[in-house]
């Protein structure tokens, strides 16, 4: 996955509904929250984990209080018109009753 990303950027359109906060790109402020997402890379007999290390434009987030699974867009932005938010930001603790741990 690395690979294409670095290819051919970030594709939110091909995001699986499946994560804790719903479609889309996801990022941390720790690497090793990053680390435990990691999927093993085999080449000549050799294991190799990989991080992307990105700075990341959130535009107008979205503070959550709470999960959003099976959502495509951040909530719709009152101060903006009526849009959606361009990110959702999850706070430390948030999800799944206060279970995971963000950073």
């Amino acid at each position: 996955a690395a690979a294409k990303i670095v290819d051919k950027g970030f594709s939110v359109g091909r995001a699986a509904l499946g994560g804790l906060y719903g479609a889309g790109a996801y990022f941390a402020d720790w690497s090793c929250k990053s680390g435990q997402y990691c999927k093993p890379h085999t080449e000549v007999g050799r294991v190799s984990y990989f991080i992307l290390l990105c700075r990341v434009a959130m535009g107008w987030p979205y503070n959550t209080p709470s999960e959003h699974q099976l959502e495509r867009l951040a909530p719709d932005n009152d101060a903006n018109n009526g849009e959606p938010h361009d990110s959702v930001f999850a706070e430390t603790g948030v999800g799944k009753g206060g279970q995971q741990a963000h950073n």
